[in-house]
């Protein structure tokens, strides 16, 4: 009995803990455990994770103390991440036990580097490869002079990441010690002079520095500055306030000697004349000609300007700064293309220049866009061939003036460095623009895009744009004002899959394009929020049938639903449509599906067999999979396995059952019906699915909250997977399919979904997913 009742006890604790909206994520990646405990406002280090977790990560939380021997117990951690955190007080034997970490982060958790604790914390690491300090010195409270920990014990470190301070004090902290040290990285920097003893004690065998942000004007450079590092072999130099010439300077001791990349970018300071190098590369330097477009003397004169196909690419840094300040200039500037760029591209699609200047097209192009075929195919080639992207690393602010008559910008098949984190753009001067191309637009994060005056774009382009980019945000401005709105290709099928709506950020749409979208089924709501639409394209996605969400759109009068899977039209829609059409209101494309069949009958033997179609279609369908089965040698006990949850059984032995078993002939397995007593539940199932031909799930409201339904939804995709189970069919019967729909996601491009919003068409539709094959 003491046994059990500690059992108990157990599974209690873990039921309080996995119950907990507060509780970290564990994972497992081949052979790894890895606990997620980020952004759940943990104070301390949590007791339940399992002793044999190899990876960490407690960033994004409110721990402010690491107690002696707080990881001891986890002696199979490689990984731990501890950024973004407020770690006041970090005690010297904080990390006893981790003998086997090689990897700690530690960025952005504002503790002191120079505290008598932080100086021998690293001793236990003595395999660590990868330290990151980052980001924990407070310029405003900081000190002038900044004595480091010792890091002398962790002699398998490979790369360092921390911060420079104004008087760094290297002399104690075991750094000459590091022989397999190769990376230095220092974020942030505030020094204000370079000189030749600063970097006397870090490790000769350092072949890459990095000094980032210095935003203090370093007013004095020593020419051995860099002398300590004779192997080095990579210098990189980002947003230090250096003069240029001493920037060069910097390079004396390696003179004569190979160095594999040298990269000033955004280096400035006080020069006697402007400098516009701002990359220099394996003996390449990277800029603009003189009397370029971009130095122009006169940007006021522009007005159409088209950097289409060619390798231009923003995420060089002059680049962007010269196309900024030519924007501030260019006030007649009224349309600006940098589409399909910075790689080549076979085919290039240009706006038609002469339709922009002619204010008689605005409408139509406000409609139906701006692009027309080019007749000559260039081929560009670029020097920019070998240059790295950088990638946007934590928050940015950026603020854009864009030229005050700006009204046509397209950004289309752009190739751009991947935005991980966030970044806001704040818009000057956006009144005038009304046509936004983003189409196939390469990013991972969208920004956030702001402006004083309320944005008035009417059309907006985001073909090949994941809409999953927006599928948290609650309303976006530049989306505020559109009128045509297209979204081809941009994955709206996963949003709905995750309970998704991005159509209510388009409140003000009139034309909308979603084709080519994947969709199955749309939710009745799905069009609350756009009360105007008149024009709703909805071509090649995977319709089982109308969306009684359309019938919402008061103002609709042209519905696309081409090349879709539709077969049929429920009652409540055929009226809809009937008083539609009367009224003249609306313009229905139902070219390529199946439904047109039904609409014509050549001769009356067609029409013959068409009354007795299901009968002939059944015979076939049963004698052809007796010739199969017996072929194969595959014997099934049941034709149909039926899952439901307890608030459809009335239904299912009222209503289905006898249409199925009774005037279909086919045989259903329920499970309180045909398992056995006193077997296993799980070994039940398993051997029902597996001796089904077909499966079927009634979904209702109260379905995700069954029992075994998860492992219901689990066999089936084994048994298909498996090439035995034939068909899935999924009833919808006045229940919210989004809400269970992503449980099937492994086998999503197998289900038949039926809405089954009444009997008639219900079972049409029934008997067409079990019978025809090309349903």
């Amino acid at each position: 009995m003491k046994h059990l009742d500690k059992l108990r006890l157990y599974l209690l604790m873990l039921c309080f803990h996995t119950g907990s909206s507060k509780t970290c994520r564990i994972k497992e990646r081949k052979t790894e455990i890895i606990a997620d405990c980020t952004r759940i406002g943990l104070h301390d280090i949590p007791k339940y994770l399992p002793l044999n977790i190899s990876e960490l990560d407690l960033s994004y939380n409110n721990i402010s103390f690491l107690g002696s021997n707080a990881f001891e117990r986890f002696g199979f951690l490689t990984v731990l991440k501890i950024d973004y955190n407020n770690l006041e007080n970090i005690e010297t034997e904080s990390f006893n036990g981790l003998s086997k970490l090689r990897w700690l982060s530690m960025k952005k958790s504002k503790f002191d580097i120079s505290s008598r604790d932080v100086k021998r914390v690293f001793k236990p690491l003595i395999d660590l490869n990868h330290l990151d300090i980052r980001y924990n010195m407070d310029k405003f409270v900081i000190k002038s002079t900044v004595k480091y920990p010792f890091f002398g014990d962790m002699s398998n470190l490979t790369t360092l990441y921390m911060d420079l301070a104004e008087n760094p004090v290297f002399n104690s902290s075991g750094l000459e010690l590091l022989l397999n040290l190769r990376t230095v990285r220092f974020e942030k920097c505030y020094l204000k002079q370079m000189l030749n003893e600063t970097l006397i004690n870090l490790p000769r065998n350092i072949i890459a520095i990095y000094f980032h942000r210095c935003y203090s004007f370093i007013s004095f450079v020593e020419p051995n500055f860099l002398r300590p590092l004779p192997v080095l072999k990579e210098l990189n130099m980002f947003e230090v306030h250096i003069r240029f010439e001493d920037a060069l300077k910097l390079l004396f001791p390696f003179t004569g000697k190979e160095m594999t990349s040298i990269s000033f970018m955004k280096v400035v300071g006080y020069s006697a004349k402007p400098v516009f190098i701002t990359l220099l590369g394996e003996c390449e330097i990277v800029g603009y000609e003189e009397n370029s477009l971009l130095a122009f003397k006169y940007p006021q004169c522009l007005e159409y300007v088209v950097f289409s196909g060619n390798r231009f690419s923003l995420a060089i840094e002059n680049h962007e700064m010269e196309l900024i300040v030519i924007a501030m200039k260019a006030t007649n500037l009224k349309f600006f293309d940098l589409s399909y760029n910075a790689i080549n591209f076979n085919d290039v699609t240009y706006c038609n220049i002469e339709a922009l200047q002619n204010d008689s097209y605005r409408n139509e192009i406000y409609s139906n866009g701006c692009e027309v075929k080019s007749k000559i195919a260039k081929t560009y080639k670029s020097s920019y061939s070998n240059l790295r992207y950088s990638k946007m690393t934590e928050e940015l602010n950026i603020t854009v003036s864009m030229p005050a008559n700006l009204t046509f910008f397209r950004l289309s098949h752009y190739m751009t460095s991947y935005a991980q984190y966030g970044l806001n753009v704040f818009v000057k001067n956006s009144a005038t623009l009304r046509y936004l191309d983003l189409s196939y637009w390469k990013v991972s994060y969208f920004p956030d895009i702001y402006s004083v005056t309320p944005f008035n774009i009417k059309y907006l382009d985001l073909t090949g744009v994941s809409s999953m980019l927006f599928i948290h945000k609650s309303s976006v401005p530049i989306f505020q004002n559109i009128e045509t709105a297209i979204m081809k290709d941009t994955m709206i099928d996963e949003t709905i899959r995750k309970n998704g709506n991005v159509f209510k950020l388009f409140p003000t749409v009139e034309k909308f394009d979603i084709s080519n979208n994947n969709v199955l089924y749309l939710d009745d709501d799905s069009f609350s929020f756009n009360t105007r639409l008149k024009n709703l394209n909805m071509a090649n996605n995977l319709l089982s049938a109308i969306p009684k969400a359309v019938m919402s759109l008061a103002h609709l009068n042209k519905l696309d639903i081409r090349y879709n899977r539709i077969q049929t039209i429920s009652q409540t829609l055929r009226t809809w449509l009937d008083a539609k059409s009367e009224s003249k209101k609306i313009h229905l494309l139902i070219k390529g599906i199946g439904l047109i069949v039904s609409f014509f009958g050549l001769t009356i033997i067609i029409g013959v067999i068409f009354n007795f179609r299901w009968k002939i279609t059944y015979w076939v369908y049963r004698n052809f999979r007796k010739a199969v089965e017996n072929r194969l040698e595959r014997k099934f006990r049941y034709d149909i396995y039926l899952a439901y949850a307890d608030d459809r059984i009335q239904w299912v032995r009222e209503v289905f059952l006898p249409r199925i078993e009774c005037f279909w002939n086919m045989t259903v397995c329920l499970e309180d019906r045909d398992f056995s007593i006193g077997s296993s539940q799980a070994d039940a199932i398993a051997n029902a699915v597996a001796g089904s031909k077909h499966a079927i799930f009634i979904i209702s409201d109260i379905y995700n909250d069954k029992a075994w339904g998860q492992y219901e939804i689990e066999r089936v995709e084994y048994e298909k997977c498996s090439n035995y189970l034939q068909k899935i069919v999924v009833i919808v019967k006045n229940a919210n399919v989004s809400s269970i729909l992503h449980k099937f996601d492994n086998i999503l491009q197998h289900l038949i979904i039926i809405d089954w919003t009444n009997d008639e068409t219900g079972w049409d539709k029934l008997r067409m997913a079990l019978f025809t094959e090309s349903f």
